[in-house]
């Protein structure tokens, strides 16, 4: 996708500070290599449904935030897996937060 596409797709109200921060954390790494070749290969439909799944993984964690879910307890361990395995789906994301060297 054009940058333009993934604009339509998921939307530019991200902040463009962040991506700066992240280009300039991990932008000659293999982990930033490997996130940004997986990227360019998907298309509008798989870019909506990370932004769909992130938004609805958020709301999750918002609720169970205002119901008092600690962290370390299970709900929260289980909100925890589903964002690792999100971001599993675009870049390799171990349980311990180790990424490829």
């Amino acid at each position: 996708m054009t940058p333009e596409e993934q604009a339509r797709s998921v939307g530019t109200d991200g902040d463009p500070a962040c991506q700066d921060e992240a280009r300039e954390r991990w932008g000659g790494t293999d982990a930033w290599t490997q996130s940004a070749a997986r990227g360019r290969q998907w298309d509008a439909e798989q870019w909506q449904e990370k932004k769909d799944g992130l938004e609805e993984l958020e709301a999750a964690l918002a609720e169970a935030l205002g119901r008092g879910a600690l962290p370390g307890g299970e709900e929260a361990n289980l909100l925890a897996e589903r964002r690792r395995a999100s971001i599993d789906r675009h870049d390799d994301c171990s349980r311990d937060g180790s990424c490829p060297a």
